[in-house]
């Protein structure tokens, strides 16, 4: 390993977070209250009814939160299809939020929602897949999923992706191809790819420089990156 790798993976380090909490409260005489918001087509807009619902009790304002009934009403709208409720009913899951703690369960509702291309949900279901938290470990999936999400625009995933090709951590090592991914997500406000790019750029020539530079601004949402690195 260079000194200028080892040096970036120094200064920068990985990321990680989650949150806690919840204590339990009954779930009755809800059915009524979410009736008054449902609105049309009726799988879709109930669905949504239940999302909004459940926020209401995750995200209050001014009332106390209630984590018990956000969960109940996630997994409602989970089941029927809502992409965000089943991201949400996901971390739940996954920090044990209202519901007990269950990695396999969580992996289930990322995936779900992972599938219908929710870019935090593909985030968290490549964590989950280079863990082998709630799923059989699985470096491949793992890196497909951390460049979905990436590609969509977040910056956690970008900034991650960076450090996988100053490894050659399952892609194949390619410095220009982090230096490029560094730099998106440091234009998309990660602090410590704002470091990476400084470091990463020591490693490259002047020429390489200018190809990572020119491959990032070309860069659109949804597209994925591709050089010759034989050039």
């Amino acid at each position: 390993m260079t000194k200028v790798t080892t040096a970036i993976l120094i200064a920068i380090g990985l990321i990680a977070g989650c949150e806690k909490v919840a204590n339990k409260n009954s779930i009755d005489a809800e059915e009524t209250k979410v009736q008054n918001i449902i609105v049309s087509p009726p799988e879709q807009g109930e669905a949504e009814a239940f999302y909004q619902l459940a926020n209401s009790y995750h995200y209050p304002t001014g009332a106390a939160k209630d984590e018990i009934q956000a969960a109940y009403w996630y997994n409602k709208a989970a089941e029927q299809g809502h992409e965000k409720a089943q991201n949400s009913i996901g971390a739940m899951y996954y920090l044990g939020v209202g519901v007990t703690k269950d990695p396999v369960k969580a992996s289930y509702w990322f995936t779900k929602s992972a599938m219908q291309g929710n870019v935090d949900a593909q985030f968290m279901l490549a964590t989950l897949y280079s863990q082998g938290d709630g799923v059989t470990k699985d470096l491949v999936k793992s890196v497909y999923w951390l460049s979905e999400s990436a590609k969509q625009g977040n910056a956690k995933a970008q900034y991650k992706l960076a450090i996988k090709y100053v490894l050659g951590d399952v892609v194949t090592k390619d410095m220009v191809l982090a230096y490029t991914w560094f730099c998106i997500a440091a234009n998309n406000g990660d602090i410590k790819a704002q470091e990476g790019r400084k470091l990463s750029e020591q490693a490259l020539t002047p020429e390489e420089v200018s190809e990572g530079l020119l491959l990032s601004s070309n860069w659109r949402i949804g597209q994925s990156i591709y050089r010759d690195a034989t050039e």
